[in-house]
């Protein structure tokens, strides 16, 4: 960005405060309850500069979708070449591929909210998504599938495992309500992603 012109950055500058509030609203929101008007107030600007930047909500949400799974591979897609077989303690690389699923989920919870409201939707907009969820859900199998080889939860199956691990890593992010009845005034302060990802850990490696 810093090579922009004057005019070329506040052109950046607009479309990524247009892109940051519809993250929040989208997720919490959903899409049906989103407007660009709602949006134009988040981000101040006028609704009509989302239309010239984006054209209708639809481009817009596709948009939003695609950069958070850009950023869920730029903070987690490591994991794609973790090698436990290099490694002699099992439990502190899984420590640390878990800590950062759970830390992508508690800084960064819009992608999931998302996919997991849509998803119960009937406007169908998940299925125009596919081909970034297939890449998210095969970048999990894989994980999974060398976390079964050495032994983490190899007793069940890989889809089993598949929910019960996601459900792990992110639905304590995806719930405000719970945690506010359970008196956690900042499920997304690092004390809680540390004792949150420390539990998981035990979990699904307890002590022999």
């Amino acid at each position: 960005m810093h090579n922009l012109d004057t005019s070329s950055k506040k052109s950046y500058l607009t479309r990524k405060s247009i892109i940051d509030a519809a993250k929040i609203f989208f997720s919490e929101k959903g899409y049906d309850g989103t407007s660009f008007r709602t949006l134009a107030t988040k981000a101040e600007v006028n609704h009509a500069v989302i239309s010239y930047h984006f054209g209708n909500k639809e481009k817009l949400w596709l948009v939003v979708v695609q950069e958070l799974f850009e950023e869920f591979l730029e903070d987690c897609g490591y994991l794609i070449t973790v090698d436990f077989n290099v490694h002699q303690d099992k439990k502190a690389i899984f420590r640390k591929c878990v800590e950062s699923l759970v830390k992508f989920n508690a800084k960064k919870p819009y992608l999931i909210k998302i996919a997991f409201r849509e998803s119960m939707s009937a406007n169908k907009l998940v299925e125009k998504t596919e081909r970034i969820l297939d890449k998210y859900i095969e970048l999990s199998k894989n994980l999974l599938t060398k976390f079964q080889d050495v032994g983490i939860m190899s007793n069940i199956s890989l889809e089993n495992f598949h929910f019960i691990f996601l459900s792990a890593i992110s639905n304590r992010f995806m719930i405000p309500y719970l945690n506010h009845r359970m008196n956690i005034l900042d499920p997304y302060a690092e004390e809680i992603i540390r004792e949150h990802t420390d539990s998981i850990v035990k979990l699904f490696m307890p002590e022999p």
